[in-house]
């Protein structure tokens, strides 16, 4: 199973989805999945994820994008233990990939 690929205004609408929960209705486990397919399509899921939760009022969404879309591209796969748990699905589970345009 792979995560999948988002477009910057998924991306957003998922961010502002996060950041503004009030009268949305998802399940925790639907937010939990939100956040973490959009930290697996940033270039540092790890950092993106921290940025998101710890994210206060007024950053709004698109702020918080352009931060986490500019991050140096850091595979989560080689985060250390302290930063991400050797389980974490983060680690192990891939984006999917674009078809090839042959």
């Amino acid at each position: 199973m792979a995560f999948p690929r988002l477009t910057r205004e998924q991306m957003l609408d998922g961010l502002d989805s996060l950041l503004n929960p009030r009268g949305r209705k998802y399940s925790s486990q639907q937010y939990n999945n939100l956040l973490l397919t959009i930290c697996a399509n940033s270039p540092d899921p790890v950092t993106a994820m921290r940025l998101i939760l710890n994210a206060e009022s007024p950053i709004t969404a698109g702020q918080l994008l352009n931060s986490i879309v500019e991050l140096p591209p850091r595979p989560a796969s080689e985060a250390p233990a302290s930063e991400l748990p050797l389980t974490h699905p983060l680690r192990h589970t891939p984006v999917e990939t674009l078809p090839s345009s042959e």
